[in-house]
């Protein structure tokens, strides 16, 4: 499998945090497989086995975080993703290696955008990538993307969104990540503020084994909401409307589905039924005992609730299952069993077909979760967990540069020259650099060495997001300026690119404006302040650019003037610094710096 190097534009990425302080070692002994389970009320984390607990830790804080959304953890155990919200309204990313105690990155979202992680199995088999959903709803500007991130460093390889040629579905969508095979990340698309429903559209997106000839992007069979999926071999196993066998009638929400089914959905659409029940709703059925049974929910007439077990080699009217007692109200699936939680919150374990055999082996708190469970197949490999203390990691940002919605690019593979005498690397994925600024022009290409598509200028500001690549005798470097992904040379004989230490570079000459006209005079100055006299102002991107999402300035309100003024549409345009309401109608401020119209026809919307 070959690594691909992509793009990922956010509003912000703060880069490999320091790690918590570590003051012990638990060690977590071999096992079949490991249970964890989040407490919110002690806010901690449970290492559980048949033999009981053996480690805890308080669950890692992101840095200005105010609440926990939340997580889902790699399959082999080791590290986890977690989303939670910041105190300035944003949502973050944090990639977390247990091992070490420590956020290997966070990455924050864009104003006003969503993260959702989707299903149990957004990680690779081999926990090396995890892909993950955001989503934006604003109005005019709704849009949607899958990033797919390296677990180890945290980086960004790939993403494809919303603005992608020929991207399906409507832009105000969740996407929901289903599945990682070998070569696709497939998600659904779920239109925004919608119910819930038993299957969505989806699609395929290849991102390894490159192949120039091969499509992006292409429909996925994975569009069911609720089945359960064997992660190293794509197996599914899902609830159906059988019409070959005789079913309940729908009621409400509740669909005919009279029959399981397995498939292998990668191989096409044929499901064999495995179970029928003409008495019950079938509803959301899980993998037990590695692939051997069936865990299942169902629903009788009179409304009441139970989960039974079956077999997954069974054929309808060859199937016995034997119903849970009701107290048992949640369940998973192991290796060698199943797990089961009832409605005191104990949590029980049995390897027996008959679930009396159970014994308990942990207690959850009444809003106790199971997080996570080694899946079928799978080893884990976290041998010990530092104890830590949990807090929230201090870290400084590094320089932010604000860039438009991503492009996909697809980065050939390497190339075999030999760079034995190339100039030592001096930048790397996730740098924030510039051209030396001694530099006439640099070629900025589409890739190493190939098709030029612009020149940078000496001084320009770009982030480092892909290589280095071989590519004649030079290593090279993809980029983004702006929104423009390419490819630079590092250097020949002497550097082309160096870091950025973050200083900004000297501002332009002001140029009077121009095609204003007609426009109300200017009143501002730089320097000084302004009032909001319309209610409906909002900040922009740019002068006559796009509007900031989820942020409005109310009237009444005093900014501070930047700079200015900008004529673009017929108007003059400020860029003001100051308190904006976080939504149309949240209650929480934070200052925002933006560009503002002074003026429409007629009236002004600032006033000095």
């Amino acid at each position: 499998m070959r690594r691909l190097a992509y793009l990922l534009v956010m509003v912000g990425m703060l880069s490999l945090m320091l790690p918590l302080s570590v003051s012990a070692q638990q060690p977590l002994p071999a096992s079949a497989w490991y249970a964890v389970v989040y407490q919110p009320e002690s806010d901690t984390l449970h290492w559980i086995t048949t033999q009981g607990q053996q480690a805890q830790i308080n669950r890692p804080h992101l840095p200005n975080e105010v609440a926990y959304l939340h997580l889902r953890i790699s399959p082999n155990g080791r590290s986890m993703v977690m989303v939670s919200q910041l105190v300035d309204g944003n949502q973050a990313l944090g990639i977390y290696d247990f091992s070490l105690a420590a956020f290997v990155a966070t990455h924050i979202a864009k104003l006003g955008e969503t993260i959702n992680l989707g299903s149990e199995n957004i990680f690779t088999a081999n926990s090396q990538f995890v892909a993950v959903g955001f989503s934006l709803s604003d109005f005019a500007n709704s849009a949607w993307r899958v990033i797919l991130f390296e677990v180890q460093t945290g980086a960004a390889i790939t993403s494809i969104d919303s603005v992608y040629p020929n991207a399906p579905g409507p832009r105000d969508s969740v996407p929901n990540v289903q599945y990682i095979d070998d070569l696709y990340v497939h998600f659904q698309l779920i239109p925004q503020a919608v119910g819930a429903w038993h299957t969505w559209p989806a699609y395929a997106w290849r991102v390894f084994g490159f192949d120039p000839a091969a499509p992006v992007l292409t429909e996925s069979p994975y569009t069911r909401a609720d089945f359960s999926i064997q992660l190293l071999t794509g197996q599914s196993v899902m609830t159906y409307a059988d019409p070959n066998f005789a079913a309940m009638p729908p009621s409400g929400q509740l669909l005919n589905f009279n029959a399981i089914g397995t498939a292998a959905l990668a191989n096409g659409n044929t499901i064999t039924p495995i179970y029928t029940d003409a008495t019950r709703y079938l509803m959301t059925v899980k993998w037990a005992k590695g692939g051997e049974w069936i865990l299942f929910l169902t629903i009788d007439d009179q409304m009441n609730r139970a989960w039974n077990i079956a077999l997954s080699a069974g054929t309808p009217g060859n199937n016995s299952y034997i119903p849970f007692d009701p107290q048992f109200v949640n369940v998973y699936g192991t290796s060698d069993g199943y797990l089961l939680v009832n409605a005191a919150n104990g949590l029980y374990y049995s390897n027996g077909f008959n679930p009396t055999t159970a014994q308990q082996i942990g207690q959850l708190t009444p809003n106790g979760k199971v997080v996570y469970v080694t899946p079928i197949g799978v080893e884990s490999t976290l041998a010990q967990l530092p104890v830590s203390n949990g807090g929230e990691v201090q870290i400084t940002p590094p320089p932010v540069i604000i860039t438009p919605p991503p492009v996909v690019v697809t980065v050939p593979p390497p190339a075999t020259d030999d760079c034995s005498a190339a100039l030592p690397q001096r930048v790397s994925i996730g740098s924030i650099a510039r051209v030396v600024t001694s530099m006439g022009a640099l070629n900025l290409r589409q890739t190493p060495n190939g098709t030029i598509l612009t020149t940078l200028a000496g001084g320009d500001i770009f982030n480092v997001i892909g290589g280095p690549i071989c590519a004649d005798n030079l290593y090279w470097w993809q980029v983004d300026r702006s929104g423009m992904i390419g490819w630079l040379a590092e250097g020949s004989n002497s550097y082309y690119i160096e870091l950025y230490d973050g200083t900004p570079p000297p501002p332009p000459p002001l140029v009077a404006p121009t095609g204003c006209e007609q426009a109300l005079p200017p009143r501002l100055t730089v320097g000084g302040t302004a009032t909001i006299v319309d209610d409906q102002q909002r900040p922009h991107n740019g002068p006559a650019g796009e509007i900031i999402p989820q942020r409005f300035y109310r009237s009444g309100t005093v900014v501070t003037v930047n700079a200015g003024p900008e004529c673009a549409g017929g108007q003059y345009w400020w860029l003001v610094t100051g308190q904006a309401q976080i939504g149309r109608v949240g209650q929480n401020y934070i200052s925002v710096q933006g560009w503002v119209s002074e003026a429409e026809p007629g009236s002004y919307n600032l006033a000095p």
